[in-house]
């Protein structure tokens, strides 16, 4: 029976990628064409006009400043938005597209998604919310086992789809949804062992936590890589932490090291790390946070709390990280 987040949703989010998943270079056009620092008006025109152009006889003028085709105009505007880039504002009955705050975060610091520290953050936006992409949640939240096939997860989903009634969801939509999952995060690999070049369609493969291997009967499945995950940093680990624990223990002071690393859509389960790299993490954070989150590791309880009194602000915490990879670079 399935429990959690995905129990009774009767709008799960399948489709809308055009079979695309999302290219290198994609969210950097959207963030172009919504470029906070050009001029005032010409960016209003953008906002206001966008969706019309998307849908309508204009949308060739969108194909001409992407450079891309209609379908993967409507695939870079799902992406984008699914990885919280860009959104829609309703103001005064006027459907407004543009960045979000995130958005303008990743557009200032990283406009070319050349830090992991920011593929991560988009591997978080993407599969640490039950209502965005409905087979990565499941994917990275429900699936128990280590090794996942195609067949495996679309399966598990058609059965889910006819338990909890989805039926505005097509059986074809769920399967290519799947597809898209594995060719978001790896790399195919020829007979050889040797990697294709034309497989490095998505930047978020470079994240390394889904790899290609073969079963006992040489047949292509993948597994999810669990462990400590060295490149990503602990301001990212705690900007996740963080909206983790605003989103599903808002009025809660403490949380357990059991719920950072096996609750739905928590830091564990999303980055795919073990308990013990998780405590870790958790023992740093007073430290890095100047003492908004204190560790307690004593015989029978392994908790982080929160000391409201102390400032902190994720994205100003997120800022800092920027920085200090930009230092770094320039070292």
């Amino acid at each position: 029976m399935l429990t959690g987040p995905l129990q009774n949703n009767k709008r799960p989010s399948f489709s809308g990628h055009e079979t695309f998943p999302m290219r290198y270079g994609w969210l950097t056009k959207m963030m172009d064409y919504f470029d906070p620092n050009q001029q005032k008006n010409d960016l209003i025109i953008k906002t206001q006009s966008f969706s019309k152009k998307l849908i309508g006889e204009k949308v060739s003028e969108l194909m001409a400043d992407f450079g891309v085709g209609r379908n993967m105009v409507n695939s870079i505007k799902f992406w984008s938005n699914r990885c919280g880039v860009i959104d829609t504002n309703i103001e005064n009955r006027k459907r407004e597209m543009g960045l979000t705050e995130f958005g303008k975060l990743i557009y200032k610091h990283d406009p070319y998604l050349d830090y992991l520290n920011t593929l991560w953050l988009l591997h978080w936006k993407l599969c640490s919310n039950p209502n965005v992409l409905t087979a990565f949640y499941y994917a990275f939240n429900y699936y128990t086992s280590l090794e996942i096939s195609r067949n495996d997860l679309a399966n598990s989903l058609l059965q889910i789809k006819k338990e909890q009634e989805w039926i505005s969801s097509a059986d074809e939509s769920i399967k290519r949804d799947c597809d898209i999952l594995f060719r978001t995060y790896t790399v195919s690999r020829n007979k050889k062992n040797v990697i294709a070049e034309d497989s490095f369609e998505c930047p978020l493969s470079e994240l390394n936590i889904i790899q290609e291997t073969t079963n006992a009967s040489d047949a292509k499945t993948y597994q999810f890589i669990i462990g400590e995950k060295p490149t990503l940093d602990n301001y990212v680990f705690c900007y996740a932490l963080d909206e983790f624990w605003k989103n599903n223990y808002p009025d809660q002071e403490t949380l357990t090291i059991d719920k950072i690393t096996y609750d739905f859509s928590s830091p564990g389960k999303v980055f795919k790390i073990d308990e013990l790299s998780i405590a870790n993490r958790l023992s740093e954070l007073e430290h890095l946070t100047n003492g908004h989150f204190r560790w307690t590791d004593t015989t029978g309880l392994n908790q982080i709390s929160r000391n409201t009194e102390v400032k902190f602000s994720a994205v100003k915490f997120l800022e800092k990280s920027y920085k200090e990879l930009q230092k770094k670079e320039v070292a």
